[in-house]
């Protein structure tokens, strides 16, 4: 049983991957499933196993795109080191900018049933609702944590927007001082010490 399971997430990793490489190839209405299939070296039936359209992928995408980052970046704050939070920010940015062209496509996707931005901004608010609740992080004056979810995840999303769209023109370490001097001052300053 544990080794289907195993197989059965290669298999979407796989797929997630084809679509991420083919997104930085092309735009998402032209792509289609036969060519993602391809791409990894699978049939149609396989494809269908796990997903009922290629929306369903991109939605599954961008419901844990940012987890292994954001899960990274949380770790770091949250052990006040700043060594590490300085590494896991380069280790990020190079990241993103290696998927840039596929990140800016996923973000834009908008189709009857969904839109990119919008479901990565919602799985990004789930996941700092989460980390509030198991590390018993409170805001100041009991303030609402699902609005500061709400404006942490706009933040984060609107700086990956940017980031991709013209962050390479810019020093990493620069961005990274910003960023730190944005997070001492800025919202960073609604949360219990």
């Amino acid at each position: 049983m544990e080794r289907k399971l195993k197989e059965s997430e290669y298999t979407i990793r796989q797929l997630q991957n084809a679509m991420m490489l083919l997104l930085s190839e092309c735009d998402y209405e032209k792509i289609t499933i036969s060519e993602l299939v391809r791409c990894v070296e699978m049939n149609r039936t396989t494809f269908y196993l796990f997903y009922s359209s290629k929306d369903e992928l991109v939605q599954d995408i961008c419901d844990v795109f940012f987890m292994d980052h954001f899960r990274k970046f949380a770790k770091a704050n949250l052990a006040h080191d700043d060594v590490y939070k300085e590494k896991v920010f380069y280790e990020t940015c190079h990241e993103l900018l290696k998927q840039k062209k596929a990140i800016r496509r996923l973000m834009a996707i908008r189709t009857d049933q969904f839109d990119g931005y919008s479901q990565m901004e919602t799985a990004l608010e789930q996941m700092i609702m989460q980390l509030f609740i198991e590390n018993d992080i409170k805001l100041k004056d009991n303030g609402p944590l699902d609005l500061f979810a709400k404006l942490y995840a706009a933040y984060i999303m609107a700086s990956v927007k940017w980031f991709v769209s013209e962050g390479e023109q810019y020093e990493i370490n620069t961005l990274f001082e910003m960023v730190k001097t944005y997070k001492q001052h800025g919202m960073y300053a609604l949360l219990e010490d």
